[in-house]
C-alpha cells in the first residue's frame, strides 16, 4: 500500500481535484488502520463527486472501522464515540438513500445499534437501550436478506435473541451457521484433494503410492492390542 500512496500523492500534487484518486488513497490508507487520513480523502473526494455509491459505502465503512477501533481501547471518550456512530449513520444513509443492497453495511450498522445499546443500558436507560437493540436486530436481518448465508449477520441476530430471552429462536440459526461453515469447510478439503489430484493425473502409479501406499503401511504400523478390535474408520 505503500507505493499506491505514494502514487496517489504524486498524482494529487498536480490534480488535487482528482476525486478518483482520493477514493483510492482512502481505501490504501483505510488497509493500513490510517483512518484519519483515510476519512480525510474520502470526504475529499465526495466533495468533487458527491453521488458515487460505493465511496458513499467506504466512507461509513472507514468510519465504523474507526470506531470499532476506538471502543476496543480502555475507557474511550464518549465525545468522540458518538462523532463516529453519526459520521457513520449519514455517510451510510447517503449510500442506502441510493441503493440499500449491501449486506455489510447493514450488519456494520447492526453493530453500532448493539454497542449503542450496551452502553444506554449501562446508564440504566432501558428505553433507549431496548430500543437500539431492536434498531440492532432490524439492521442484522436487512443484512441476512441480502444474503441468507451470511454468517456474521446470523450469529449476530442470534447472539440478541439469545440474550433477550429468546433462546429457542436462536437455536436453528446457529445450527444454520454451523452447516455453513461444515460446508465451506469440506469444499475446501474437495479442492486440496482436487489439487492433489490433478498433479499426479498425468503419474497414476506416483499418486497411488504418494497418497495410499503411506496410508495403509501407518495403518499396518498401528496393531491394535491384544484380546481388542480395530476402531472402526
Amino acid at each position: 500500500f505503500d507505493v499506491v500512496i505514494e502514487t496517489c500523492e504524486n498524482i494529487l500534487a498536480r490534480d488535487p481535484l482528482h476525486y478518483k484518486t482520493h477514493f483510492v488513497i482512502a481505501n490504501a490508507y483505510m488497509s493500513q488502520d490510517n483512518f484519519e487520513k483515510a476519512a480525510y480523502h474520502i470526504e475529499k473526494g465526495l466533495l468533487y463527486y458527491p453521488n458515487d455509491l460505493y465511496a458513499l459505502f467506504q466512507a461509513g465503512t472507514i468510519y465504523i472501522k474507526q470506531l470499532k477501533n476506538i471502543l476496543e481501547k480502555p475507557n474511550p471518550d464518549k465525545n468522540e464515540i458518538k462523532k463516529l456512530e453519526d459520521k457513520t449513520l449519514f455517510w451510510y444513509g447517503k449510500a442506502f438513500a441510493i441503493r440499500e443492497d449491501f449486506g455489510k453495511a447493514w450488519n456494520n450498522l447492526g453493530f453500532l445499534h448493539e454497542r449503542r445499546s450496551f452502553r444506554y443500558l449501562a446508564e440504566n436507560n432501558k428505553i433507549e437501550g431496548e430500543a437500539s437493540l431492536a434498531k440492532a436486530k432490524e439492521c442484522f436481518e436487512k443484512a441476512i436478506k441480502q444474503d441468507p448465508n451470511y454468517t456474521d449477520a446470523l450469529l449476530n441476530k442470534a447472539n440478541i435473541l439469545q440474550n433477550t430471552g429468546s433462546g429457542q429462536e436462536a437455536i436453528p440459526i446457529a445450527l444454520k451457521v454451523l452447516n455453513i461453515a461444515m460446508k465451506n469447510l469440506h469444499e475446501k478439503e474437495n479442492a486440496f484433494q482436487g489439487v492433489k489430484l490433478k498433479n499426479y493425473t498425468s503419474k497414476p502409479k506416483d499418486f497411488i503410492e504418494g497418497n495410499a501406499a503411506p496410508n495403509f503401511n501407518s495403518a499396518l504400523d498401528k496393531k491394535p492390542a491384544p484380546g481388542k478390535q480395530p476402531s472402526a474408520p
